[in-house]
């Protein structure tokens, strides 16, 4: 082989070299577009009953210390080997519990505005068989800091589930429960709640800022688009049962997000959180306005309604379908 050959071989493998290089980092910056540190995402299984591990580690093999629910909303803390991301769940502004760990990117949806991502954190009512209620604690310990006495009938969203705790939401707080205090499967159907009845007087429609408040572009850890001062006026659009409500605002009639403790409304002429009586029989839908037929409902069968918005939708949970779907808000009475 002749010295040119050579020379122009090595010149060829070097540009290929280059050529690759830049598109391994191209690739790593597409993925670092849509996963960027600091940005909020929501865990997004494809099948929403599935649960995400948070690992040690960015490992697969690494150990699973906890398992988020979809629905659930995180912050990310950092991108790591470009498939997985520190992420920490929960609010620590006021030294409320948080949870950290590594999650696989693939289950994550950034785009917690545009798209849509289906909610499976289950709801459950406190049922201490000592009837002392429990204790929302900082960390997963008995000698954990308490952040607050929870008494039996009241209602938590579980963003997470570790061996002996669960993660939880109340309202705008969060922490860890034991698991001791609850006597019921995990699902989203609750018989009845103090929590749900205390938020009766809630419905979509005209309502009041009841003390000074943030709005947030998404429940659960999105930016901050406003301060609303007591008094002002807003319309509540939908209500979750996972302590959120989304509402329009002068200035913004796109909305956001606020928590219920924040509003207070007359609860005249809608549907309200909580439980409520089938007036004519009808059919459960896996979403709204075109979903599949999932479930049939009798008339004077008794649902609970986890969330209702002002398109005449409310997702209900029953006895026989734990798991929930949507029927159109006419069909049900409070």
């Amino acid at each position: 082989m002749t010295m040119k050959r050579r020379t122009f071989l090595r010149l060829t493998v070097a540009m290929l070299s280059i050529v690759w290089l830049f598109t391994v980092m191209a690739g790593s910056a597409a993925l670092a577009d849509g996963v960027n540190t600091g940005k909020y995402a929501v865990v997004a299984n494809p099948v929403s009953t599935d649960r995400l591990n948070v690992r040690e580690s960015a490992d697969l093999n690494a150990t699973s210390i906890a398992k988020l629910y979809n629905g659930t909303f995180v912050r990310i803390l950092s991108v790591v080997n470009e498939r997985w991301a520190y992420i920490e769940v929960g609010n620590d502004d006021y030294g409320d519990g948080v949870l950290t760990g590594y999650v696989h990117t693939d289950f994550l949806n950034t785009e917690i505005v545009s798209k849509s991502s289906d909610i499976a954190t289950p709801v459950l009512t406190i049922t201490n068989s000592q009837g002392t209620g429990i204790n929302m604690r900082q960390e997963p310990s008995e000698k954990s800091t308490v952040l607050g006495l929870f008494q039996n009938g009241d209602q938590i969203t579980v963003l997470a589930v570790l061996r002996d705790w669960y993660f939880v939401q109340v309202g705008g707080r969060t922490g860890y429960m034991s698991k001791i205090g609850f006597s019921v499967d995990l699902s989203r159907y609750n018989s009845s709640s103090r929590s749900s009845q205390a938020r009766a007087k809630l419905t979509t429609g005209a309502a009041t800022i009841a003390e000074t408040t943030d709005v947030y572009s998404a429940r659960y850890g999105g930016e901050k688009l406003a301060t609303l001062q007591k008094g002002v006026s807003v319309g509540i659009i939908s209500l979750h049962d996972t302590g959120w409500a989304s509402i329009t605002y002068p200035g913004n009639s796109e909305g956001g997000w606020v928590s219920y403790r924040v509003l207070s409304s007359s609860g005249s002429g809608g549907l309200s959180l909580g439980s409520a009586t089938v007036a004519e029989q009808t059919n459960v839908l896996s979403d709204m306005f075109n979903g599949a037929v999932v479930a049939t409902l009798a008339k004077g069968e008794t649902v609970t309604i986890c969330t209702v918005n002002d398109s005449g939708w409310a997702m209900v949970t029953s006895a026989g379908n734990p798991e929930g779907g949507w029927v159109q808000a006419s069909a049900l009475t409070q």
